[in-house]
């Protein structure tokens, strides 16, 4: 049951990560804030199919023994979300300090 418990909070921190990521990577060089997520239909699209799959395998019972998980806790989702954004936090940090170190704003 512990490792069950483990591998449901890894699991469901990773998928929140990955999908900020890749709202966060739609520009290397801009702020997911400046770039904006409503402009991509198929990013949309696929971060809604993701987190369809997501809840299935997380809260349909006959996918938790293939991918060895449980029903998650608020304080797996609680946890996952807040790793996420600092994850995403620190992209936009970094991408925002490069943008600004390249535009010679601060050396």
């Amino acid at each position: 049951e512990p490792l069950t418990r483990a591998r449901t909070r890894i699991f469901t921190l990773m998928i929140m990560i990955e999908l900020l990521i890749a709202i966060s990577f739609r520009s290397l060089k801009y702020s997911a804030f400046r770039v904006g997520i409503h402009k991509n239909k198929f990013l949309i699209l696929a971060i809604i199919s993701s987190l369809l799959m997501q809840l299935c395998i997380l809260y349909v019972p006959i996918f938790h023994e293939p991918f060895k998980v449980t029903y998650p806790t608020v304080q797996d989702w609680v946890m996952g979300l807040i790793s996420a954004l600092m994850v995403f936090i620190s992209v936009e940090i970094v991408k925002e300090v490069a943008s600004r170190i390249s535009q010679h704003k601060i050396v």
